[in-house]
């Protein structure tokens, strides 16, 4: 961000497409620290038991497409597609209002996205499914349920266990810019919400992490 932004201020871009690829680099970068910053102060508040929930009444559709928007470019940046579908996605049945933390929900998805983008080949495809059930006879709450799939390599065998450990990475952590946070945050973010999170292999190959939260009560 800094080399590039000096040599625009400098004038030093042979053409206008050049100057647009670096601005884009620009946006890019700054979005993936963002990001990261977001991680680490969510870590701080977490370590010191500071994630709260705060329920509001959330377009549950809305903010995964939002969130999608923030990674768009990384994924065009890998020519992969992002794909969203399930009940809770505007214009489908179902409807996509709930009683959720959209910030939350936010970060998730944001965090989900942006491992499978780093672990994937170029040219994948990464689908959200993103379900809301609504409550059942004689039961208080409903459940939002949303997944993400990759067609990378996969997990590999034993290493299901610490996917969402603190700077864990998995193979090839080596090749993979991050600092192995974003899992272990979306553990305690969905821990502190009362929900579920999981992680598997999925059998056509690729990698596919889910989580539940319940829909809070509107009281």
């Amino acid at each position: 961000v800094n080399a590039l932004s000096e040599t625009l201020l400098l004038g030093r871009a042979e053409s206008p497409e050049q100057a647009q690829r670096w601005l884009r680099a620009i946006h890019r970068e700054g979005r993936r620290l963002s990001v990261l910053t977001e991680n680490v102060l969510l870590h701080a508040r977490g370590e010191r038991g500071g994630i709260r929930a705060a329920p509001q009444w959330t377009d549950v559709g809305a903010v995964v497409h939002d969130a999608v928007s923030l990674v768009e470019a990384q994924a065009q940046a890998r020519s992969a597609r992002i794909v969203i579908t399930g009940t809770a996605v505007e214009g489908t049945a179902g409807g996509a209002g709930g009683w959720v933390d959209a910030a939350a929900v936010r970060q998730i998805v944001i965090n989900f996205i942006e491992n499978a983008l780093k672990f994937g080949p170029d040219g994948q495809t990464v689908t959200v499914r993103v379900d809301l059930e609504r409550p059942a006879p004689g039961v208080a709450r409903g459940l939002l349920r949303l997944s993400v799939d990759d067609e990378g390599p996969g997990l590999p065998p034993g290493d299901t266990a610490r996917l969402f450990d603190k700077f864990h990475r998995g193979a090839g952590e080596g090749t993979v810019v991050g600092a192995g946070l974003g899992l272990a945050i979306c553990r305690a973010i969905v821990l502190a919400h009362g929900g579920t999170i999981s992680g598997s292999a999925r059998p056509g190959g690729g990698a596919s992490f889910a989580f539940t939260l319940p829909l809070a009560a509107r009281e």
